[in-house]
């Protein structure tokens, strides 16, 4: 208890000391995972400040301190050490290039997309990334299946160059779709997808119809602005709450201080795969990189005789071919004698035609002057 445990009212009007609260003494003890080294002040007592750090090759996830409050609470969650380096994602940088922006900030903007990538795990199994810059136009930098090791990735993301231009935010979006988050550019159904677009302005084209479409494709958008980036158009891009996706800074110096939240963000947002093995040799993920065909393999087995098929329509016998022979036979000489006599109609015809000419004729007078 806090306070006096005895007051007395005075003749003012007033309680003499202080009111008195009771309050605990101590949080209930945390149980981090053995990977989590914690180091506290004053163990689990209030008023303890308790940090949090990981093994070098693990990742910190969540909050790197907590404090044992008055309440008997402790601030913060509980973090957990995660091996990012080696989980799968198809990561996406939109990059403005833009005339606001100038090569000096463009610089900034590079290194920031390196300090990204260097906490996870380059290769055609694990992460790929993917830059496409935008002014009036976008340019796609590389695709996902272009760099596949650490080193030529750092390198190519250096030997960008600056664009210049206008703000063309939507069309860079909806180029993207079309372009990059496809299995021919090097996208994979199977893994987590993620997109980070930085930009310093407005756009001058329509950024919700294909902001729409890329969350519809299940990608998880952070959107960070500088300077006098609209937040209302990032809410259009960044993927839902935006207290973890959608970020603002006052200028291109402060977008360093992002690196850890974000890389944060996409550990997190990664889920380790599980293959066959893992699973007991059932269900699970397959996590087979989707190489190259390989060469044609040999021919396989010859497969099962197939069932009987239905019974087939009865056959003639020698009966029914004579009979058959008859009809035919039959029907030859009806269509010749047909034939016979409407050939002799047509010739009597043709006669009796040629004997009234000639009766007209011989009856006709002469007439002569």
């Amino acid at each position: 208890m806090s306070g006096n445990n005895t007051r007395e009212c005075t003749a003012e009007g007033g309680w003499t000391g202080t009111t008195p609260k009771c309050i605990r003494e101590s949080c209930i003890p945390m149980n981090p995972d053995p990977e989590l080294t914690m180091s506290c002040s004053d163990e689990n007592k209030v008023g303890s400040n308790c940090t949090f750090t990981c093994p070098p090759d693990q990742n910190l996830i969540g909050s790197k301190w907590r404090e044992c409050t008055s309440t008997g609470q402790w601030t913060n969650t509980l973090p957990v050490c995660r091996q990012c380096s080696h989980l799968k994602s198809d990561l996406v940088f939109i990059i403005d290039g833009s005339w606001s922006v100038g090569n000096v900030n463009f610089r900034k903007a590079k290194d920031f997309m390196k300090s990204l990538v260097n906490p996870f795990e380059i290769g055609w199994d694990y992460t790929r990334v993917s830059v496409l810059q935008y002014s009036d136009d976008p340019r796609i930098e590389f695709y996902l299946k272009d760099y596949q090791d650490k080193t030529t990735l750092l390198n190519a993301i250096d030997a960008i160059t600056y664009k210049g231009g206008n703000t063309r935010t939507g069309e860079a979006i909806r180029y993207m779709m079309g372009q990059i988050f496809s299995v021919e550019a090097g996208s994979r159904p199977y893994v987590k997808k993620h997109m980070v677009l930085l930009t310093d302005g407005q756009s001058q084209d329509d950024v919700g119809a294909p902001a729409r479409a890329a969350k519809n494709f299940n990608i998880r958008t952070f959107a960070i602005g500088v300077g006098d980036a609209i937040e209302d158009e990032l809410k259009l891009v960044a993927t839902p709450p935006f207290s973890d996706t959608l970020y603002h800074v006052e200028d291109y110096d402060g977008i360093r201080h992002l690196q850890d939240t974000l890389a944060f963000k996409f550990c997190e947002d990664l889920e380790p795969q599980m293959n066959a093995a893992m699973a007991g040799g059932y269900g699970g993920e397959c996590v087979c990189p989707a190489g190259p065909l390989g060469p044609q393999g040999p021919e396989g087995v010859a497969g099962q005789p197939g069932r009987p098929g239905p019974p087939g329509v009865p056959g003639l016998t020698p009966a029914d071919t004579l009979e058959k022979d008859d009809v035919i036979e039959l029907c030859r000489q009806v269509s010749t004698n047909v034939f016979r006599r409407s050939r002799a109609q047509s010739i009597a015809n043709n006669n009796a035609g040629s004997r009234r000419q000639s009766l007209t004729s011989r009856r006709r007078p002469n007439n002569r002057n």
